[in-house]
């Protein structure tokens, strides 16, 4: 009844306009409604705006077809000193800069993307530093630094190189265990 008193009050209103509104409950609910379901669309349209919007998130979400991500599965990135007294070591794990000891030289090095059967899939060149590790000697392994950015390398990392004719147990927590590729073919040396 107070809703009654306020509405003449402010406008003046009908009798039978207040009449009619209180015969019919569910004008409200069904306006309630649509702002809820009007509400929730217009998230689901901002959202799939962006999505498709954003450059980078659309390439993320549709460019990749299914089958790159099987061949992502089976490819490794490797890198190799190009010449000298490190060109025959293997890569390994990161290393902590705490670990790192003085600079042996100043390299180039040779990476890329390999596929499951030894296949060069990508090619790419850089600058890097080699160093010593402390307690290691430099003929069972060494830490190497780029200088350039490579694909999938930073400079801002020290990574082990191993030399594969010594013995590594003295480092052994840097050795990249070898895995059998999905396709049960041989892993590329």
């Amino acid at each position: 009844m107070k809703n009654d008193i306020l509405a003449r009050a402010v406008g003046g209103i009908d009798d039978a306009l207040i009449e009619g509104a209180a015969a019919h409950p569910a004008a409200g609910r069904r306006r309630s409604l649509l702002l809820r379901w009007g509400t929730a669309a217009a998230a689901l349209a901002l959202v799939l705006g962006v999505v498709l919007a954003v450059p980078a998130v659309r390439k993320k979400i549709f460019s990749a077809p299914a089958a790159e991500y099987e061949f992502a599965a089976v490819r490794v990135y490797q890198y190799t000193v190009d010449s000298g007294q490190f060109s025959s070591y293997v890569p390994g794990r990161v290393i902590a800069d705490g670990m790192v000891g003085e600079k042996i030289a100043d390299v180039t090095v040779s990476a890329g993307w390999f596929g499951a059967q030894g296949e060069r899939l990508t090619e790419e060149h850089a600058r890097a530093e080699i160093y010593e590790i402390i307690g290691v000697p430099t003929g069972t392994a060494a830490a190497l630094r780029f200088l350039d950015e490579v694909e999938a390398e930073t400079t801002t990392r020290f990574y082990v190189i191993l030399n594969p004719e010594a013995d590594l147990s003295c480092v052994a927590e840097y050795v990249i265990p070898r895995e059998t590729p999905a396709d049960g073919g041989e892993v590329p040396e």
